[in-house]
């Protein structure tokens, strides 16, 4: 029997996971880490991100401050989560 090895690379760098379905609260808690706070990217969706991220000195999420600065200035800290517009009803 043949043995395939998988390799993992953890490289500690904040991720920016989609949604389909929106995620419940817990979900995104444990998603982001900590309390979540909304931030409204209007026509883009929105984002779900650690309320205290800045607090707990979480790295920046190049990829949601990417996003963030398509309408605002700023930085996004620790793992996001997006939900696009056409997905969002909770929220």
């Amino acid at each position: 029997m043949k043995q395939e090895t998988v390799k993992v690379i953890k490289d500690n760098k904040p991720r920016l996971t989609e949604y389909e379905v929106e995620p419940t609260l817990e979900e995104a808690q444990k998603v982001v880490g900590g309390y979540v706070e909304l931030v409204d990217l209007e026509r883009l969706g929105c984002l779900l991100v650690d309320e205290e991220g800045r607090l707990k000195r979480k790295p920046i999420n190049e990829q949601a401050t990417k996003l963030y600065n398509q309408l605002f200035d700023g930085v996004i800290v620790g793992d996001a989560i997006l939900i696009k517009p056409e997905n969002r009803k909770e929220w």
